[in-house]
Formats: structure tokens, sequence, C-alpha cells
């Protein structure tokens, strides 16, 4: 192959990649099974995987963790030069780079987890507020989804990184804050304006209100009897109803609490519509709920890791 070297990312057909490699794919999110688009390499069973689903990548070769030979234009399709020019990063340089990737990493995920910690305490609070002050409550949670649109524009990776590396056990709370800074991030990358990101995570931040009135043993049964399930199944209407009754009439957050739970093939609930008929916030709604719901259970031990739930969610993308 030859080289095609832009911004010092290099052209790599997959059979030419090696761990270590950090590869950059070019596809949209939907189309692989893996969290972000740039990573690292990590294994052999990792670059099987790469393989499986990608034809070409791009190898970033200043971040790349090891040595990476660039094919050679001059040279037939697939020939790479052998030999590391003389001037190539040691190890030790590797090491004193990546300590530095990891503090500054370390930093960011700080200053976002502040962020975090305190979208959590306003969220709170105006979930209290609503059946004393409805109207101040609702605009205290359109800030905290304006001030998490801020957040999530300066820094998505470490706004990710933050989630999918706390502490599984799921709260109304937290599990509302998850779902909306991963609405936020897929709202973002369809290019929805600052409004309409704003009511996508407000709507995300009430999604399940009307789980309120459903017992917490039936919330948390993994194995539910149909009569239970019939009961889980009343809270999109019930949410909805409780908008009413504190006054919110914005669409996309009636939207949001009432169809996130319809699926694409039409298997969901309550209604069983399914594609283009599920409005917009609710379909981004729905696959951030679900890779939450999956990584977050209210059990440790029957969390997944990102990557299994990124993997089951891809098989069941018809969903």
């Amino acid at each position: 192959m030859s080289a095609v070297i832009k911004d010092r990312e290099v052209a790599f057909d997959v059979k030419d990649l090696k761990v270590g490699m950090y590869i950059r794919i070019n596809a949209a999110w939907k189309d692989h099974p893996f969290l972000m688009n740039s990573f690292v390499i990590k294994n052999e069973k990792h670059l099987a995987t790469v393989r499986e689903y990608c034809r070409t990548v791009y190898v970033d070769l200043d971040r790349s963790k090891v040595y990476v030979s660039i094919p050679n234009e001059d040279e037939p399709d697939g020939q790479m030069n052998s030999e590391p020019p003389s001037r190539a990063p040691s190890n030790e340089v590797d090491h004193i780079r990546s300590n530095e990737d990891a503090a500054r990493l370390r930093q960011r995920i700080a200053r976002t987890q502040s962020v975090f910690i305190e979208s959590a305490k306003k969220t709170g609070e105006a979930m209290r507020q609503l059946d004393r002050d409805p109207a101040l409550a609702f605009e205290s949670l359109e800030r905290v989804a304006s001030e998490s649109v801020e957040t999530i524009s300066t820094d998505a990776d470490s706004a990710i990184n933050l989630i999918i590396s706390s502490t599984p056990g799921k709260t109304e709370i937290s599990h509302g804050l998850s779902v909306m800074t991963l609405s936020l991030v897929l709202g973002k990358s369809v290019n929805l304006d600052p409004r309409a990101l704003q009511i996508l995570g407000t709507g995300a931040l009430l999604h399940d209100i009307g789980e309120r009135d459903i017992p917490t043993g039936i919330l948390r049964n993994q194995s539910r009897g149909k009569a239970e399930e019939n009961l889980y199944r009343t809270h999109p209407s019930t949410g909805v109803e409780y908008l009413k009754k504190y006054g919110i009439k914005t669409r996309g957050v009636h939207d949001a609490v009432l169809y996130h739970h319809e699926s694409y093939d039409g298997s969901g609930f309550p209604y069983g519509i399914g594609g283009a008929q599920i409005p917009l916030v609710a379909r981004i709604i729905a696959i951030a709920s679900v890779f939450d719901g999956l990584t977050n259970m209210y059990k440790d031990d029957l969390s997944l890791s990102p990557a299994a739930a990124l993997s089951k969610m891809y098989k069941e993308k018809h969903k």
C-alpha cells in the first residue's frame, strides 16, 4: 500500500496493523462496536475485532505506543520499510509521554467530575422542588442541561470516561445525568442546534420520571412476571401525566418521556411504533439509556463492561 499522510496520520490496510498502534476509524459510531472512533489497539483480540469490522483505518504516528513503519510510496503496494529511522523515539521518551498524557487526562476528568457533582446536586434539588415550585424546578433542569452542553462541547471524551469508569449502582439522579451526557454527545454528532440540545438534555433528565410510581422491587427485577411487566410499562404514560401536572409543555420533553422505550423495529412500548415515527429526541435517549442500563446496573455483578455493552447493542442494532 502507498502512504497517505495527513496531519501525522497514515492510512493503513488493517492487515498491516499491529498491537500498540493508535488508530482512527473513519466511520459513523453505529457502523462499528467500539466505544470511540480513536483508540490504541490493546491486544491481539482487539486487533482481530478491528480487522473484522474495518478495511482501512488511520494510524496516528505521534500517539501510537509502538514504532510505526510508514509504507514507502516508491515501493510496490503492501511492502513496508523494515528499519526504523535512527531518531525513533526511545522507550524512555515514550514512557514520559505516556505519563504526561495520563496526568493531563486525570486533570481533565477531575474538572469534569466537579461539574458533574454540581450538576447532580442541582438536579436532585430540582427534582425535590417539582411538587412545590414546578416552574422554578424545570428552569433549573434546563439550566443543568445548558451547562452540560457547554461541558460536552469543551471535553466530551472526559465526560464519557467519567461515566464508564464510575462505580456501578444506579439511582434516578445518576442514571438521568449519565443518559443526559451520552444523549448530548450523540445529539452533537447529528448537529442539533443549542436549543434542541437543551431540550434533549432536559428530556433525558426527566425521561424516567414516571418510574417513581413503580415499586423498587419491580424496577430492579430482571425477570418480571406478566403483571409486573405490564405495570412497569405504564411509566412512560405516567411520566407524561406528571409533566402535565407540573405544567411542563415543551414538546421534546414530552416526546422523551413518552417514547424512550419504543424500538426502531417496532418491538417497543407503549405504542409499538418504529423507525422515523419515533421522535429523534426519544431515539437518542433510548440508545443512551440502554447503554447506561447495561453498564450501570443495581448490582455490580450484573453490569457489563462498556465494550461488552456496545457489542450486545451492536448485535441488536435493528432495535
